[in-house]
């Protein structure tokens, strides 16, 4: 008898875990629903029928790829050409000390 009642109170704790997860997932298609009842407002079309199934993590990793697909490239760096730093030309520049005249070429003691 005693079993029994274990078992009947195994399978109510069952049956409770079941209509939470139900209850879970109804919570989420409804979310779903409403989403795209708001993008057929906003947009006055209906969203793709792959898109219309995605729950919310699964929209905002599509969203997430879709912003990684429109980032562009990095660009492509060429080395300089060393023959137009070789002729390189400043005229009439003037060396301009960044130093006091008077401070010493040693570097202060800390």
């Amino acid at each position: 008898m005693k079993r029994i009642g274990q078992f009947a109170a195994a399978l109510l704790l069952g049956l409770a875990a079941q209509i939470s997860i139900a209850q879970q997932e109804l919570i989420r298609t409804q979310e779903m629903i409403q989403r795209e009842r708001k993008r057929v407002q906003q947009t006055g079309q209906e969203a793709a029928p792959e898109q219309r199934g995605l729950t919310p993590a699964e929209e905002a990793k599509r969203q997430t790829r879709e912003k990684i697909g429109r980032l562009l490239a990095v660009p492509e760096l060429k080395p300089l050409n060393p023959d137009a730093v070789k002729n390189l030309k400043i005229n009439e520049s003037k060396f301009k000390q960044d130093w006091p005249k008077n401070a010493s070429h040693e570097k202060p003691h800390a």
